[in-house]
């Protein structure tokens, strides 16, 4: 094999998925996508930077400080989107050179162009490709990046190998993910108390900003909505994290929490403004509910922030 080549090939999965329906999903949906909890500083710093004792507003951030003082030769991210944050990732000085792969040429072309206006197309290469089917090159980088992508895969065990394989002995694996059940299929009482924490806060909060309606319903879907919607949604998201402990030690691993606040917040968190005190007690309030059932065991965590290091026997 060419060395820094990604070879295209065949991989079986457990499930069967419909790759080019979900590529097309993402082609026309990943432009204005709704915007997310952690989208919203206030919450980001409570549920991710304050457990990494870091007050710097992004955890790219973080992560060159602790990982990347000096910038580093190659980096890989993988299910890169619209390509924010390879973006952030040249800003900070994290690596010289990001590799990033897609399987939705819409979202590449968007990132293509966005990498261009600020002059990084010749330092970030966007390149079209199903994880779940390409072999990538050995020890070839020094870093591999996810963000909330993986729980779209199917085939976890091979990406999980590839991951490994063309990491550096000393390369690190970092992720921010949603672990939680397959397809956000929960549980009707996790159901139910998740559509009576929406309903606890005022209307002017449930308006949606880009949707631009009241939110009568949490941002929930069936199990059978989520399918038709995206067939790779949650597809194996409960089996993440045992496929990643086959491969990978920890180095830093935040539980950040439950997916109250992800679905309550669907396109509501810029009703919350990061410095009005007000806002704040209502998400310190939501945060805290959350994190008072997860001691309790009443709810499990469903979102992990983590850098892995490679294991070898």
């Amino acid at each position: 094999m060419k060395k820094g080549t990604i070879y295209h090939a065949n991989s079986k999965t457990t499930k069967s998925v419909n790759t080019v329906k979900v590529a097309k999903h993402w082609d026309s949906n990943g432009k204005n996508p709704p915007r997310q909890w952690l989208h919203n500083l206030y919450i980001r710093e409570k549920v991710l930077l304050h457990p990494l004792n870091w007050h710097g507003g992004c955890w790219f951030n973080w992560l060159q400080n602790k990982y990347f003082q000096s910038p580093s030769e190659n980096a890989l991210s993988l299910c890169c989107g619209s390509g924010q944050n390879e973006r952030r990732m040249v800003q900070v000085r994290i690596a010289k050179k990001v590799t990033a792969l897609d399987i939705s040429e819409g979202q590449l072309k968007r990132a293509r162009e966005e990498s261009e206006k600020v002059g990084y197309d010749q330092i970030i290469d966007y390149q079209h490709a199903n994880i779940q089917e390409v072999i990538l090159p050995e020890n070839q980088y020094d870093s591999v990046i996810v963000v909330a992508g993986l729980h779209h895969l199917v085939n976890l065990p091979h990406v999980f190998k590839q991951i490994h394989r063309t990491l550096k002995p000393k390369g690190i694996f970092v992720l921010t993910e949603y672990v939680g059940p397959d397809h956000m299929d929960y549980t009707p009482w996790e159901r139910e108390l998740i559509q009576k924490t929406l309903f606890s806060l005022d209307e002017n909060k449930r308006r949606g900003k880009s949707l631009g309606y009241l939110m009568e319903r949490a941002g929930l879907q069936t199990r059978e909505q989520a399918i038709l919607r995206d067939p790779s949604e949650g597809v194996n998201s409960s089996l993440i994290m045992q496929n990643l402990r086959n491969y990978f030690n920890v180095d830093v691993e935040i539980e950040m929490g439950h997916s109250l606040l992800r679905e309550c917040l669907y396109d509501l968190v810029d009703n919350f403004s990061y410095d009005d005190k007000k806002d704040q007690k209502i998400l310190d309030d939501l945060i805290n509910l959350e994190r008072s059932l997860r001691k309790h065991k009443i709810i499990e965590n469903h979102h992990v922030f983590g850098v892995y290091r490679p294991k070898y026997k």
